[in-house]
């Protein structure tokens, strides 16, 4: 390449590439929730599927990558969490209902868009906890190649004690690259 104007059509293909690549996959997922025998909530989701289109600018290529590499569309609720999120300064919460891409979406490109150097902490519930380490963990290393370390506490643990040792995991985490 040796041309700004070779360099801009290089980047538009690519875009369009990862784009269709993505509308694609998107298809696949759909049609085969529609071969399965499925529920109200499969079904909403299949409408989602189909209805849902970029609801990010061009420019903002952390997306559509993201979108591509995960096999996934983020939806325009996301995009508005993360967006929000980049307001809040010091801290803030979401609360979405389980499936909502709190952990897989809104978290890790926050993270990646809005925040980085920044440590995120998810609580959930008790009876969720493995699960959501498992699937961070996987997310987490298929698409940014970082490690998670889960801290395993709860409520009535947090003394004094425990609070100056989650300190020092936070502090280990920013040099080591955690999340």
């Amino acid at each position: 390449l040796t041309s700004e104007k070779e360099i801009q059509a290089l980047d538009q293909d690519i875009y369009t590439y990862l784009t269709y690549a993505t509308q694609v996959a998107q298809a696949k997922r759909a049609l085969l929730l529609a071969e399965r025998e499925t529920s109200l909530f499969e079904q909403d989701e299949l409408y989602r599927e189909l209805e849902a289109v970029p609801s990010y600018k061009p420019y903002e290529r952390a997306y559509i990558v993201y979108e591509f590499m995960a096999n996934i569309r983020i939806r325009p609720e996301q995009i508005k969490a993360i967006r929000d999120m980049g307001s809040w300064g010091e801290g803030g919460l979401v609360s979405r209902v389980m499936g909502g891409g709190k952990s897989s979406v809104i978290g890790l490109l926050h993270l990646l868009t809005v925040a980085p150097g920044r440590i995120p902490l998810y609580i959930p519930p008790p009876a969720q906890f493995e699960i959501v380490c498992r699937n961070l963990s996987n997310f987490v290393s298929r698409y940014f190649q970082k490690e998670i370390d889960p801290i395993r506490l709860r409520k009535e643990q947090f003394t004094e004690k425990n609070l100056l040792w989650v300190e020092e995991k936070f502090k280990q985490a920013k040099t080591k690259g955690f999340l």
